[in-house]
């Protein structure tokens, strides 16, 4: 039995159909795959600056403590000497532990951006 031109428009309605679906389909894919790309460009864009903060954050950390450092050696020295002329003095004391924090704030920046550039 023939088919009817009905039937063969029918047939052909339905294959362009699909055949559209599925150029729509392979668009989305294609759209997809860029966009995927850009998001990892954006990533490693992110991970350079990153990269670049966290080694800049590590250097000013290691800087900090060496200046803390120093002036703690020098408040140490200021209360040997304070200790043997007999005179209180509390800024030393003052000094002494604001530096230690500086130590401190100074390693939380070496780690911190170490941490940055291990991303």
């Amino acid at each position: 039995m023939k088919p009817t031109q009905e039937q063969i428009l029918n047939s052909l309605s339905k294959l362009i159909k699909s055949e559209g679906k599925v150029k729509v389909e392979l668009a989305l894919l294609d759209s997809t795959e860029k966009y995927i790309g850009d998001i990892y460009n954006d990533i490693d864009a992110g991970k350079v600056i990153l990269n670049k903060a966290g080694d800049k954050a590590e250097n000013l950390g290691k800087t900090v403590i060496l200046k803390a450092e120093g002036q703690l050696d020098k408040m140490e020295q200021a209360g040997k000497m304070a200790k043997e002329l007999g005179v209180d003095v509390p800024e030393i004391k003052t000094f002494t532990n604001r530096l230690n924090k500086a130590v401190a704030a100074g390693k939380e920046l070496v780690k911190k951006g170490a941490d940055a550039m291990r991303l």
